[in-house]
């Protein structure tokens, strides 16, 4: 493959490069709790008689969330503690919160690929709503299939891409193989010079493989967005929520273009709630990869 590394930066940004001119022309919408979040609040035409809501196990009467009021639209609390638990230098503004990792799939598109003009380059079998995105989108889907071992085909992939490629999709672990891509192999997409878009890698299984992240990436190539999520380590596919990882230029355009509240009090308090609680996680992890290697004897 001749010379595949990144030339010398543009003097554009990624965003400025690559996104749509009415996303980056956008003034995003301005939330009440922009301008104020304390005192006597009635710039919302929030409910102050409280909730109509009967008491729960997951509900207490003391309404201590405060539940008429709108949540943040920031979640800073949580962005916080979920950088911290990733590590790598990462801070609130590299963090995106968002309806499990697909409604980060959806912006992306939405944000960087210009309806029935530009691509996307994805890796099958893979994850199905990369195509499901794209159907709706409007977004062509340019697939080159992984290897019979289910690696990455790199020569291919970078043959493949084109000009109108915003977006290259890689699952690691795999769904549905659980094979793990190695870093060195999407850092090699990442610094190619043979492809200028962003690469997304989706690592909603990542808890469970000894492989790294990709997240180790982002402090060095601004085109890496890395999706994550709670649904799967964190057993919490119920409260459906994702996050995406990358460049803060990124991310804030995705803040932008998501819908001012899209994170509710509850979702974000039983997320904060297992932050706080790591080591049932690691313990959950243990169990769960010594089952697998039990029922992988047994399968065979």
């Amino acid at each position: 493959m001749g010379d595949e590394q990144k030339a010398e930066p543009q003097s554009q940004s990624i965003v400025e490069r690559l996104a749509r001119p009415n996303i980056l022309a956008l003034n995003p919408y301005r939330c009440a709790r922009d301008d104020y979040d304390r005192g006597i609040l009635l710039d919302a035409n929030e409910n102050a008689l409280g909730p109509t809501s009967v008491p729960t196990s997951c509900l207490p009467d003391d309404n201590s969330m405060v539940l008429e009021r709108y949540p943040c639209p920031y979640q800073i609390p949580l962005k916080t503690l979920y950088s911290k638990y990733r590590g790598c230098g990462l801070a609130p503004s590299n963090i995106f919160v968002g309806v499990g990792s697909d409604e980060a799939i959806d912006l992306l598109m939405r944000i960087f690929c210009t309806p029935g003009k530009d691509t996307i380059l994805t890796t099958p079998p893979t994850y199905g709503m990369y195509k499901v995105c794209a159907a709706v989108n409007d977004v062509r889907i340019l697939a080159v299939p992984l290897s019979p071992d289910f690696d990455l085909r790199m020569e291919p992939m970078l043959e493949a891409v084109e000009e109108s490629t915003k977006l290259l999709f890689i699952c690691s672990p795999g769904n549905p193989t659980a094979k793990a891509i190695p870093l060195k192999d999407v850092e090699r997409i990442c610094s190619s010079n043979l492809y200028n878009g962003i690469v997304v890698v989706d690592e909603a299984y990542v808890d469970f493989s000894k492989k790294g992240s990709a997240v180790e990436l982002i402090s060095k190539y601004e085109n890496v967005v890395v999706l994550q999520t709670l649904s799967k380590a964190f057993g919490l596919a119920g409260i459906r929520m994702g996050f995406a990882i990358g460049n803060p230029e990124i991310i804030q355009l995705m803040n932008n273009v998501k819908a001012p509240y899209n994170i509710n009090k509850l979702s974000s308090d039983v997320a904060i709630n297992a932050l706080r609680n790591i080591p049932t996680l690691e313990t959950n992890i243990a169990i769960l990869l010594k089952e697998r290697e039990v029922l992988m004897t047994k399968l065979n």
